[in-house]
């Protein structure tokens, strides 16, 4: 049985608005070769005036979601599969990603790019409070989930 792969990214602000781009071309190369591999942005943020300094959006952004400015610059090439305007929880991680995940062999990667310990812990809070069952049945069938936290500390809050 093939594996398939999904890539949630939690964030499209100060370091997930420049983690896009490379992503989605990384999505793109691998949907080439016949992988299966899913791409998915949450964030539930609006792009305002003061984002266009540190974050990848333009002064056309604002006033657009976050997800929305991101999947019409760089998800028309199918690269981005889905966009969620969403605040992350485990009901929401759960009931989306997460409902089916012993149907088949699968790695899930959260990305977390969220610019503060609060949202950081929240969201690992909530990737764990989703996972109350276990991703491994008897008949061989395994999902793999990781999570990697992509947020830092300077403070103008995006990678340099």
């Amino acid at each position: 049985m093939d594996t398939s792969f999904e890539i949630i990214q939690i964030g499209c602000g100060g370091t997930g608005s420049y983690l896009v781009a490379p992503l989605s071309r990384f999505v793109g190369s691998v949907k080439k070769t016949g992988t299966s591999i899913r791409y998915c942005l949450i964030d539930d943020d609006t792009v305002e005036e003061k984002n266009i300094m540190r974050q990848n959006f333009s002064s056309s952004d604002v006033g657009n979601l976050k997800v929305v400015a991101m999947f019409e610059r760089y998800g028309n090439e199918e690269e981005i599969d889905e966009i969620f305007s969403e605040r992350c929880n485990d009901k929401f991680l759960k009931e989306v990603f997460l409902e089916n995940v012993s149907d088949e062999n699968k790695v899930i990667i959260f990305v977390g790019c969220v610019d503060n310990v609060e949202s950081r812990l929240q969201v690992y809070r909530s990737i764990v409070g989703a996972l109350d069952s276990t991703c491994n049945t008897e008949d061989g069938v395994k999902t793999d989930i990781f999570y990697v936290d992509a947020g830092n500390h300077t403070p103008e809050r995006r990678i340099s």
